[in-house]
């Protein structure tokens, strides 16, 4: 009986070693292999949209402040443009919304809005919407920029990345608004 066991334990080594074999062969499965230490890993659904926004003056109370937005689009975005849908509190001088006409893939086009700060209130949520034709159909997308005349209530703090970068690590906190 012991005898037979074995027997049938080699037997069946040798048979899987043989569909393994031949499913390599066969075109089966590939067997999977390890990431690549340090590869970069971008998701796979992602807006074919990117904006920022940044302010172009120093942001105090009262003052004007120049905003400029930047799109950049992966495929080609025909008769793009960007609006500004809501100034948080702040007064809109200027127009609310830009042509940015086609945008080709990875290049960056801007537009520039203008607001006043008021002389009170702690910040203001500037939002913008850029929108265009895609090659599937409309595209928008939506970006912030939270005007704080006083500067973050958190000043952050230095710190080295594991890579010996210096960069301002900050408290996250939830927004009262």
């Amino acid at each position: 009986m012991r005898r037979s066991v074995s027997i049938l334990v080699v037997a069946l080594a040798a048979l899987g070693a043989v569909a393994a074999t031949g499913a390599e062969r066969t075109g089966g499965p590939a067997p999977r292999r390890a990431a690549a230490p340090g590869a970069d890993c971008a998701g796979a659904v992602q807006h074919p949209i990117e904006v920022h926004v940044r302010p172009l003056d120093p942001v105090s109370r009262g003052a004007s402040v120049r905003l400029e937005v930047r799109a950049t689009a992966r495929d080609v975005v025909a008769n793009a443009e960007v609006r500004l849908v809501s100034a948080g509190g702040a007064v809109v001088d200027g127009e609310r919304r830009l042509p940015l006409g086609r945008l080709a893939p990875r290049r960056e086009a801007t537009g520039t809005f203008r607001v006043t700060m008021p002389s009170d209130g702690r910040r203001f949520l500037v939002q913008f919407v850029v929108a265009g034709e895609g090659p599937a159909g409309p595209l928008t997308r939506g970006a912030a920029y939270n005007l704080l005349p006083d500067g973050p209530l958190d000043p952050g703090r230095e710190v080295a990345t594991a890579g010996g970068a210096r960069v301002r690590e900050f408290a996250a906190t939830r927004s009262a608004r």
